[in-house]
Order: structure tokens, then sequence, then C-alpha cells
């Protein structure tokens, strides 16, 4: 029996094989992560090769093999430690990297596919606090339709956005990034304020915005057109301003010889700019000259339309004609002489003879001027030389009267006692410096010196 069963199963068909279909070892599961951390999507598949493997990421295939095709390849990787481990690792991560993955294994005409894993990654908002956009400025008319918005940008889970009228809340519009609402402006809405309140995963508290208070206008907007006549020559530039009042949201529109200005597509020749409640018409190289050109500004706003005119005068340019430039007199030449002697081939003097003359009348001229510079310097400088020697000698000779009247009264006091002759009247001192400077200006005869010398030996005390 035993050897029949031998035979049997060795004349079969039937073959024993090992099941090495692809499987999944590890499937990807749903993670969170906080701007900024790397994040590991876990894949590990047995019996794939890894060129036949893919992520998936909110249906759109991100990485095929070991290559990263459609996303970030600085931050987006595969981390393979070993084969059959399809690990997808995101680095610095961010809220947009959050959304469905899958992960997908493929070979021949079947394959594995993994449940959705969902990524979240959180992140605190770009901004601070809730943006607030209101109507551009805080005057509404009754009955009139006002947009007010709220916004905040970025930011993982979305803030959650609430808007008040004053203390009551009012139901709101959700946008891609935050609220809208519609206000109907009512007569008891003077000095109202919208209020958004914005709460957040990273802000520890809620934050707010504020749109108003907002004040009530009523009648027509008021307007003036400045200048209302103008004068411009031709090819110069010239402006236009229009202001109004009580016009919420006014639309200006500019008008030429009731020819509407294009404000969105000026060329150079043309310009219009809006601040705030008024508007600046400019007109560059203004031609057409003779003619009066009609301009008009119309204001459109929520409580009326009103509209002004001016007037433009264009002319020619003028040209200013000035004197030519004034020719100095040319000095007077001397003519030659007709004569035996200085007569030329043809009576006239040549060119080289009157350069000539020209040349040495210059050079006498230059000479007589370098003359009379000189002498007025030496003049001055003489002069100053005087004053100065002057000034020296009359505070030396003051300075000798006072320190010598007395040296010579007691002197002179001491040798009287002794029995000397009184012949004070022919005594004469004189510094040394004194003396020089005055044999220099008066010079003495020889003979005089020698008198000096002698009564002033006379008169030396006796020893």
């Amino acid at each position: 029996m035993l050897l029949f069963l031998l035979v049997a199963l060795a004349s079969s068909s039937l073959v024993l094989a090992v099941d090495d279909s692809p499987r999944f070892g590890i499937q990807p599961r749903d993670t969170t992560a906080i701007h900024g951390e790397t994040v590991f999507m876990y894949c590990s598949i047995s019996g794939l090769q890894s060129s036949q493997f893919v992520w998936i990421k909110d249906g759109t295939v991100i990485t095929r093999g070991f290559s990263v095709v459609s996303v970030d390849s600085k931050r987006y990787s595969i981390g393979a430690a070993e084969e059959g481990n399809y690990h997808l690792v995101i680095t610095d991560a961010r809220a947009e990297d959050s959304g469905a993955f899958r992960c997908v294994a493929t070979t021949g005409g079947s394959g594995l596919v993994s449940p959705i894993a969902n990524l979240q990654v959180f992140a605190a908002p770009t901004v601070e606090y809730p943006v607030c956009t209101g109507v551009g400025s805080n005057e509404v008319a009754v009955g009139e339709r006002v947009a007010l918005s709220c916004d905040v940008e970025g930011g993982n889970p979305k803030a959650e956005l609430f808007l008040n009228k004053g203390d009551v809340a009012v139901q709101a519009t959700e946008t891609a990034t935050g609220i809208t609402y519609e206000w109907t402006v009512q007569e008891d809405d003077e000095a109202v304020e919208f209020v958004c309140i914005g709460t957040q995963r990273f802000w520890a508290e809620p934050r707010t915005c504020r749109m108003g208070p907002f004040t009530l206008v009523t009648g027509p907007p008021t307007m003036n057109l400045v200048p209302a006549e103008a004068t411009v020559q031709t090819g110069h530039s010239v402006s236009f301003l229009c202001s109004v009042e009580a016009a919420p949201r006014a639309v200006f529109k500019w008008f030429i010889a009731n020819e509407e200005v294009d404000a969105e597509h000026a060329d150079e020749k043309m310009a219009v700019q809006v601040i705030g409640d008024s508007s600046i018409l400019l007109i560059h190289d203004v031609g057409d000259v003779g003619e009066s050109r009609q301009i008009m500004c119309v204001v459109e706003a929520s409580t009326g339309r009103v509209a002004a005119e001016a007037v433009m005068h264009v002319q020619p340019v003028y040209a200013v004609v000035t004197d030519g430039p004034i020719e100095r007199p040319q000095a007077t030449k001397k003519t030659p002489v007709e004569g035996p002697d200085n007569e030329s081939p043809n009576n006239t003097p040549t060119d080289g003879s009157q350069a000539g003359t020209d040349k040495n009348t210059n050079t006498e001229e230059a000479v007589l001027e370098s003359s009379i510079s000189i002498a007025l310097i030496a003049g001055s400088s003489a002069a100053a030389v005087i004053v100065i020697l002057a000034v020296i000698v009359s505070i030396a000779v003051l300075r000798n009267k006072r320190s010598s009247s007395g040296s010579f009264a007691a002197k002179s006091t001491d040798q009287l006692a002794e029995g000397a002759v009184d012949d004070t009247d022919n005594y004469y001192f004189r510094p040394r410096g004194v003396g020089i400077v005055r044999s220099w200006l008066f010079p003495v005869h020889k003979d005089t010196q020698k008198g000096m010398a002698a009564s002033v030996a006379s008169i030396q005390p006796r020893k």
C-alpha cells in the first residue's frame, strides 16, 4: 500500500510551491507633527523590487522607487535601511505637507495598496493677529451695502473666526482664509463698530481686530476743482486737482473735451492719481496751440453724483531775444608813415610787421604793469618798516625817561653832597638800542659825536 502511494506521487503533476507574492510587513498609519519637525511614514514590503514601488499623496505620485518626482526633493526622501523598507521621510515639516498618503506596490497585473494614512502638520498662522478689511474709510451712507472681511493666513489647524457687531454676533460667510460679511447700513448704525475674534491652537488666548467706528454721511457730496482756469504753453505740463467731501468710496472720472480719460491705461502724456478723497489729472507735453479745452471731473458715490468743470488755454512758446555779446573796442594801431625808408611793395604794412608791432605793444604794457606793481609793493613795505621803527623808538624813549628820572635824581643828590657841580642840564643818557636806531635814522657828524663823548666823560663820578 505504501509503495502504491509513492508511485502515485511520483507520477502526479501536483507541485508544492512556497508563497513568495508581495505583502506588507508594515503599513503607514495616521501621523501628526509640529511645524519644523521630521516626519516618518513607515512602509515595509517583501517580495518586491524598489522599481515597483511608489508613494502617493492626495492622489498624486510623489515618489517612484527611490526617486522623488513631484514634491520638494530637498525635504522628501526614501529612507531604506535595507531591502524591503520604503519609509517616506519629510524634513522641516510644514502645514502644506498635510494630506492623505498611500504606499503602493505593483507587480505585473497585480499589486498592493495600503490604506490611507493621514498626516497632520500643526503650525501657527503666519500673522500674529486676524486682519480686518473694511471699506477704506469710516464714512458710510444709509442704505449702502458694505463688504467686511476678517482673514488669517496660514496655520494648521485653521483659525476659527467670529464677527460681532457691537456686542451682538452676526452670521458671517466662511472663505478660504477667513470670513466675510455683507453689511447694509441702517439709520441707527451711527458709530457702530465690528470686532473679529480668532482662536487657534498656537494662540494662548483669543486675538481680535476691529473695524470702525463708522460715521453716517447724508446729502450729495461737495467737490472742488482747481485751478478753474489754466494757461499753459505747448510742450509744458499742467495738473488739475479734484477733491470731494461726504462721498464714501467715491469713484473719480476725468473728461477732456467730453472724452473720458482712461485712468487704468494712461500713457506718457497723461496720468491720473487718486489720493484719499482727491484725484489728480496730470497732462504732459501739451499740444494744439490756440485751442481752449474743457476739463471735467465727475464723482460718483453712494450719496450722489457731482461734477465740476475747468478750462485749459494753450499758447505757443515765445522765444526770448537777447542782445549779442558786447564787443570791446580794439586798440588803435599805429600805421607806418609812407616814405622811402618804410614803404612796402604795395604801400601796405606786411602781416609780419603788424604782428611784431602788436607783440611789442603787449610787451611794453606788461613791463609797465609789472613796474607799477613792484613800486607799490616796495613803497608799502618801506612804510610798514618806518611805522614799526617809530613805535619801537617811542616806547624805548618813554621807558627811558621813566627809569632814568628817578635814578638820575638820586645819583645827583649824592654827588652834590660830595661837592660835585650840579650840571644836570648837560647830562645826556640814552640806551644803546635807542642810540643805534637813532644813528640809522639821523646820522650825527663825527665831530659832534666826539663832543658828546667828552661831555659824558666829564660827568662820570670821581673815584
